[in-house]
């Protein structure tokens, strides 16, 4: 707040500074808690700065130039006049400014020039590149002087190494306040004060810390972190720490940071100290520790060899047991806390501390929080380093050239330290009995739960703020509940801020009290002083701001409260009234008004996961605010309202009759509230009375505000008695909320910067009449929207339903599609295109067109939209997704185009510095711009999708009226970064707010007719083109074009964007089939979807259904496996499946069906595309339903070990399973064959064959059948060269269709429905061969160091065909398969060879027939030599390479020279392998001989 106010009194009457010219100015680093930025660039690098220190204030600007240009004199004066102490003050100015000396002496001010600081000045004026008077000028300042700086150090770094935040002459006398120049230099342009402070860019720390790395790690190559010692994990949870060595595993293993004037390096093990193969790191650190070159090292007694190796360098060493007086650093181990406070003071001053640890160990011993209670870290945690209780990665470890990223959620690590502490010794909590809690809400970066229910009900939190904790119940008769009492001692323990703290109760608490006994207790009514924790309820707050500074100081607050019962009776928001959450909600914990679940629940042994949608959350509160008592609405009468659209995040709908018209709607803007009713009339309504007296609550700011009437509103303004009511025809200062009727927009301007700074808008319109006189379009032109546009809330010119209607007790949802034309853009877009090229190496990627006011202005032939527009708030954007497109010569006429469409005449255009290319061509067709990012003063903004570090402008220029041209791809995003996808990609968090989303998919380039305009409602946008579809499936009539061309693309997009109403779904078989792109396949992938986001099934009755108990194997040595259960979900029914609590959140899940190949590709579809759903195992009861139903799985992730997990099963049927050696003939024979679901598995000990029931209800003999599997399975292993048991058993699905082929490779292995029988039929296979199945399962044993792809990906597959066939069926080879027959084989090969032996034309069979010919050759033996040697691996994936290393590996196996056989084969062997094996016998039986002797004759 203070610094609130010091930010106004500077910019008092700036509106923006140009930042322009010839000066370039550098970054400014803010380290201290009372720096504040004054100007942060769009680019967030701070350009001015201040703080205070001492008694003084002081002003730093990025340039000295700035404080002798005439633009800047306003915002100088302004500095000049707070850095005074008093009115009277001589100004001293440094005779380098000269115009600063003048302007300040024509304005009045006392002045004296000077070229040093000296004795009578109030103010110091001077540039920051002299140090000589550093220890004057901060002792003025400490007493109350003001100073005025400004520097660069980017030119002093040119000619210096020292490190610039430490040496720099200017940073010796500001960083002692908190302010640094750096050497980067810093954006220039012309840039908007705000009228709120800006935020302090994040990461600047890096800028320095980078310095200090460098500092650190010079000559340093790698480190070793081998031998006996085993590391801890280190955490680094404040700006001033950085990592120094980071292993692989992202386990940080060193750090550094600053603390006051001194240093600290932190290792991760003591013995590390002691080790001489860190003696060169060690030195670097000692010397970048050291206040000085004379400083003295004192060395504890323990480490020796860094005393003896600092010594021998030169240093002044002192052993010593304990810090004393004298040293400049000081190197000790972590394992004693004696002396904490003398080590912390120590650094504070501008020591160096050495220090090394582990906390694993002690923590073994230990039950207090490691963190905090660890005794190293009672030394370290000031400067935000800090040993855990995880073993760190062990290894040899390279040094990187910059500095390592830490790893991220740290907070999270911190937070499941604490969690442990709270929990300890607690397996469940019982929320039953009267106490009926609320839900809390956590929206703080610091806030975690601590008990989440399996309905996601948050109703046990924690929070840190400042240097204090707090811990929140739902309900505050859990604090006073027995059951409670271990967890609330921990909750005690863990906030109290030392041992001997005294616990204040309230005295509503007795039992609490009474409980506590060993802790020091005060019974009190409120909080008092000499308190160390509070625990109280939260029904009061006349002591808000009194507990909110208590706990920032360091104390602790245990709390409990429900808000539900609060909300009956108050109309406020709860979020922001209730009294609690006036305490609470500075750690981001609230009290919400939602009733929460109640039960037995188990405490889980990993933190649990907070539920997600607290935005909705918000949006529900609030609208559970607007409509509290109001049962219904008339909007009967002679008033027509309009339909509402909305647009924007914020918006929600408040009113929305039986046709799906938004009649009433709310939003937000900035700090203020707008609602928006569809007719002004409704506003003098008495019958909407109670709902307008809600609105205006929920929209003043505080109780006090003055409520402005439009004069057109008297019985409005009659009925708010009580409020205070000021009838006025304008909106006027000094009003708190404004009524107003949306017909008129002159006032436009002022309004939207009145809500944007809290206040609330009341408004009531209908578009409709306004547009039989106007031809412009009413989103855009229409007074009233020209207001409430920008917060995502439209008038429109189509009649709403009239009626009676009941205001729902959920809010209701906003209908998802609109017919509104948007070809009058696309025509101005597209003026004079008839083509667009996007042929050439640009590869554009494919946006999703979501938003109401999003269209397409150029796609693909299928469909892939590259060119997008939309309209948002009062602005206009243009997408493309590529940056090259907008330079591109042969789309010059639509991005000028664009450019006039955005601009609306105004000319005023400025282009992102990475899209300059652009910005020449705008200037070459005589379109003034210019290089700069986003202004306010800019009509239209040009800018790469690469950031999202101007989004928050970006969406206020946009929804104010500006233009933005954006550019970019996200498909190099995804391939270089699995992680990134539609959500975390920079560019969508500026675009999702207009609609559009730039998708991972790439379009393929080429040369496309320009789209239709007088399609425009209808193409590409995903909810116009539903609306379309839902239409014409409810009508029953078929769609028109150009809709029913376009369903493969729309269904592509389904998961992105639907929740669509049940439909009618059509049959598909495969003697049924739809085509792939036709409605009846959209719908079909839509009911999938829909099904699994809303289903809700009833747990209570399900949990009264037959249970089954199936115990899964939870150890799984291999990649993730399915572990059957033997049972069956029927479509559209439900079950639920309880586990044992210490399995949830252990990366279990569970699949129904087993169907998992998508065949969504198919210009054919015989079943839907997607039959398979997971859920992830969050819970100890899950619900399960699928619309396709299936049988059900447990997926064990790879590398498990949990033994066996006993799963109780809810309302399945039995599925016909037999289990080789486990399951009775008897019962398979009577019933189990039988049993009526449609899918049957067996199941041996390495596979599982998963088939249709019918396929197996006449299969007599499974045991026999299974049998045979087994010795296939251990033949495929045995040539493979593995154990006999597989990590995870394999599996074949036959299927309705597939993705590729007949059949296919992986986990399953999936085979058309007719290889059922080639299956399951023992006496086909003995007698025929079962050669496809094995083929694919010899894919699945390829490795890529045995292979040559593409030539042998298809060819050694069947070394395992062959060899099954023949040591197990008895089936030769050329029985086996018919292209294995000698004469084919040999007409093979002597076409290969007269073809030159082309390795283009080595693959399939021919490539097979090399290594059959080795085979008969020389045996199977060294195949599984070579298959089985471990060196082979890890080497180059290169195929020549690969090529000369198998004929070396396969000749030693064999003890046979075979250069001339692979050479023969046209095999790339170079002169190194010839020579390697040259000493061994050349194969005399080679039988290439003859072919390649008949061809020299020939």
């Amino acid at each position: 707040m203070a610094a609130d106010e010091d930010y106004q009194s500077l910019v008092r009457g700036v509106a923006s500074l140009s930042f322009t010219g010839d000066a370039v100015p550098c970054k400014l680093l803010l380290t201290g808690p009372c720096a504040f930025p004054v100007l942060v660039s769009p680019r967030k690098d701070v350009l001015i700065a201040a703080s205070r220190y001492g008694k003084g204030k002081v002003v730093v600007l990025a340039h000295e130039g700035y404080l002798n240009t005439e633009e800047f004199m306003a915002f100088l004066k302004n500095a000049v006049s707070w850095l005074s102490p008093n009115s009277d003050a001589v100004i001293g100015v440094h005779t380098t400014l000269p115009v600063l000396a003048n302007n300040l002496s024509g304005a009045g001010y006392k002045v004296r020039k000077t070229s040093s600081l000296i004795q009578g000045l109030g103010v110091f004026c001077t540039n920051g590149y002299e140090a000589h008077q550093a220890e004057e000028i901060i002792s003025f300042v400490r007493g109350g002087g003001g100073l005025l700086i400004g520097a660069q150090a980017w030119h002093w770094s040119c000619s210096h190494k020292e490190n610039v935040l430490h040496h720099f002459p200017g940073n010796k006398i500001i960083s002692v306040c908190g302010v640094h120049f750096t050497s980067e230099y810093g954006e220039k342009g012309d840039f908007w004060v705000t009228e709120e402070m800006p935020q302090v860019a994040v990461c600047t720390e890096n800028m320095a810390a980078n310095e200090d790395y460098q500092s650190l790690v010079r000559g340093v190559a790698s480190l070793s972190f081998t031998g006996d010692p085993v590391p801890c994990k280190l955490l680094l949870r404040k700006p001033t720490a950085f990592p120094v060595l980071v292993s692989p595993r992202k386990d940080v293993l060193i750090a550094a940071s600053h603390y006051g004037k001194g240093k600290v390096v932190v290792l991760a093990h003591e013995g590390y100290l002691n080790t001489e193969e860190f003696m060169a790191f060690l030195k670097n650190a000692v010397s970048w520790l050291s206040p000085n070159s004379d400083a003295v090292i004192g060395v504890h007694t323990t480490l020796p060899v860094l005393a003896n190796n600092l010594s021998g360098a030169g240093y002044k060493v002192r052993n010593t047991s304990t810090l004393i007086q004298g040293l400049g650093v000081f190197c000790t181990n972590g394992y004693e806390a004696h002396q904490a406070e003398e080590i912390i003071s120590f650094v504070r001053g501008g020591g160096g501390l050495l220090i090394g640890a582990q906390a694993w160990h002690w923590s073994y011993s230990h039950k207090e929080n490691v963190l905090h209670h660890f005794p190293g870290n009672k030394i370290i945690s000031v400067c935000g380093v800090h040993f855990t209780s995880e073993y760190g990665e062990k290894g040899d470890f390279w040094v990187t050239d910059e500095m390592p990223q830490a790893p991220v959620c740290t907070e999270n690590m911190a937070a499941d330290e604490d969690y442990q502490s709270l929990v300890r010794g607690v397996a469940s909590l019982s929320f039953t009995g009267d106490a009926v809690p609320c839900k809390l809400l956590l929206t703080g970066p610091c806030a975690f739960p601590v008990l989440v229910s399996p309905r996601k009900d948050v109703l046990i939190a924690a929070s840190r703020y400042g240097k204090g904790k707090v811990v929140v119940l739902a309900h505050e008769g859990y604090l006073s509940t027995q059951e409670f009492m271990g967890f609330l001692k921990n909750a005690v323990s863990w906030l109290r801020p030392n041992p001997d703290a005294v616990i204040g109760v309230h005295t509503t608490l007795t039992l609490l009290a009474h409980n506590l006994f060993g802790y020091k207790i005060r019974n009190t009514s409120t909080l008092i002083q000499g308190l160390g924790v509070f625990c109280t309820n939260g029904y009061e707050a006349h002591q808000a701001e009194e507990i909110i500074s208590f706990v920032r100081g360091g104390g602790g607050l245990l709390i409990g409260a429900q808000a539900w019962h609060w909300s009956y009776s108050h109309k406020e928001n709860v979020l922001h009234h209730f009294p609690g959450n006036k305490i609470i909600s500075v750690c981001g914990v609230h009290f919400t008004s939602e009733y929460g679940e109640k039960g037995d629940f188990w405490v889980t042994d990993e933190m649990p996961q907070a539920p997600v949608c607290t935005e909705n959350m918000a949006a529900d509160e609030d609208y559970q605010s607007l409509v509290r008592g109001v049962a219904s609405l008339s909007f009967t009468g002679d008033a027509v309202p309009c339909k509402l659209l909305l647009t924007g995040p914020c918006a929600f709908p408040v009113l929305v009759s039986p046709r799906k018209d938004v009649l009433i709607a709310a939003s937000r803007y900035g700090k203020g509230k707008v609602v928006v009713l569809a007719h002004e009339g409704y506003l003098s309504t008495q019958e909407f009375m109670g709902f307008l007296k809600n609105a205006v609550s929920w929209l003043r700011p505080n109780p006090d505000v003055i409520i402005g009437v439009h004069t057109t509103l008297p019985v409005l303004a009659h009925n708010l008695s009580g409020y205070k009511v000021r009838n006025t025809s304008t909106l006027i200062q000094g009003l708190g909320v404004f009524c107003t009727n949306g017909y008129e927009a002159h006032q436009a301007e002022e309004i939207i910067s009145f809500v944007r700074g809290g206040g609330g808008l009341l408004i009531g319109a209908q578009a409709w009449h306004w547009s039989y006189s106007h031809k412009e379009n009413v989103l855009h032109h229409f007074p009233g929207n020209k207001i409430i546009s920008v917060c995502g809330v439209h008038f429109t010119s189509e009649y709403g339903e009239k009626g009676d209607f009941l205001v729902t007790e959920e809010m209701p949802q906003a209908p998802v599609c609109t017919d509104y034309d948007f070809s009058v853009g696309q025509k101005f877009l597209l003026n004079g295109v008839s083509q667009l090229d996007i042929s050439g190496p640009s590869v554009p990627s494919d946006p999703l067109l979501h938003g109401a006011s999003s269209f397409p202005v150029g796609s693909s032939e299928d469909q892939q939209c590259f060119v997008g527009a939309a309209y948002y708030g009062q602005g206009r954007v243009v997408v493309a997704t590529h940056e090259d497109f907008l330079s591109k010569p042969e789309l010059k006429t639509l991005m000028l185009n664009a450019i006039s469409w955005l601009d609306v005449g105004q000319r005023r255009i400025g282009v992102h510095a990475d899209l300059r290319g652009f910005a020449e061509v705008l200037q070459k067709e005589n379109i003034p711009c210019r290089v700069s990012s986003l202004t306010p003063k800019l009509s239209v903004y040009c800018c790469p999708s690469y950031s999202d570090a101007e989004a928050k402008a970006v969406h206020q220029f946009v929804a104010e009226g500006g233009g933005l041209l954006i550019a970019g791809h996200a498909w190099w995003c995804s391939y270089q970064n699995s992680a990134c996808n539609v959500l975390n990609y920079p560019g969508n968090k500026i675009l999702n707010r207009f609609g559009i989303s730039i998708l991972c998919r790439a379009v393929p380039q080429g040369i496309y007719w320009a789209v239709s305009p007088n399609e425009a409602s209808h193409q590409n946008n995903c909810h116009r083109a539903l609306h379309h579809l839902q239409v014409a499936l409810k009508s029953g009539t078929k769609l028109l074009q150009p809709i029913s061309t376009r369903m493969r693309k729309l269904r592509q997009n389904v998961s992105a964007f639907m929740r669509h109403s049940a439909c009618c779904v059509p049959n598909v078989s495969k003697t049924c089939p739809v085509s792939g792109c036709s409605e009846e396949a959209l719908l079909l992938s839509l009911a999938h979807k829909s099904h699994n986001m809303s289903h809700k099934c009833d747990e209570l009755s399900i949990l009264e259904k037959e249970t089954v108990t199936v115990n899964i194997d939870a150890t799984n040595p291999g990649a993730d496996a399915w572990r059957s259960t033997g049972l069956y979900l029927p479509p559209r029914k439900a079950v639920v499946i309880e586990f044992p609590a210490s399995a949830v959140q252990q990366g279990f899940q569970v699949q129904v069906g087993c169907h998992s190949d998508d065949p969504s590709a198919k210009e054919t579809l015989n079943r839907a595309p997607a039959v398979v759903r997971r859920i992830h195992v969050d819970r100890q009861k899950v619900p399960v339903s699928s619309f396709w139903g299936g049988l059900l799985y447990i997926i064990v992730r790879s590398n498990s070990n949990f033994g066996t997990v006993p799963v109780r099963v809810y309302g399945a049927e039995p599925a016909p399973i037999y289990i080789k050696g486990k399951t009775s003939l008897d019962s398979w024979l009577h019933s189990i064959r039988q049993l009526p679901a449609p899918w049957a598995e067996l199941v041996a000990e390495n596979i599982i064959l998963t088939v249709p029931s019918d396929a197996v209800r006449s299969l007599k003999n499974p045991e026999a059948l299974l049998s045979l599997w087994d010795r296939i399975m251990a033949a495929i292993a045995d040539l493979a060269a593995k154990p006999k048991k597989f990590p995870r058993p394999e599996r074949i699905v036959a299927d309705v269709q597939i993705s590729a082929g007949w059949m296919h490779a992986g986990y399953p292995i999936m085979c058309d429905l007719e290889s059922a029988k080639e299956l399951t039929d023992l006496h086909h296979m003995e007698k025929e061969g079962i050669w496809g199945p094995i083929h694919e399962l010899g894919h699945n044993q390829q490795k890529t160091q045995w292979e040559f792809p593409p030539h042998t990906t298809e060819a050694t597959c069947n070394l395992w065909a062959v060899y099954v066939h023949e040591t197990v069926l008895g089936i030769p080879r050329d029985r086996a398969h018919g292209n294995l027959q000698p004469n084919v084989r040999t007409s093979r090969i002597k076409s290969y060879l007269q073809n030159g032996a082309n390795l283009e034309q080595w693959d399939g069979w021919t490539a097979l027939e090399t290594y059959l010919q080795l085979q008969e050759g020389l045996g199977w033996d060294p195949f599984r030599r070579l298959y089985r040697d471990p060196s082979i691996s890890g080497m180059s994936n290169e195929n020549t390479f690969k090529m000369n290393l198998w004929a070396e590996k396969f000749s030693r196996a064999a003890q046979t020279n075979l250069v001339p056989f692979f050479e023969a084969w046209g095999w790339p062997i170079d002169q190194l392998t010839r020579s390697k094996l040259s000493a061994l016998p050349v194969w005399e039986k080679d039988p290439m001989k003859p072919y390649v002797t008949a061809k020299k004759s020939v």
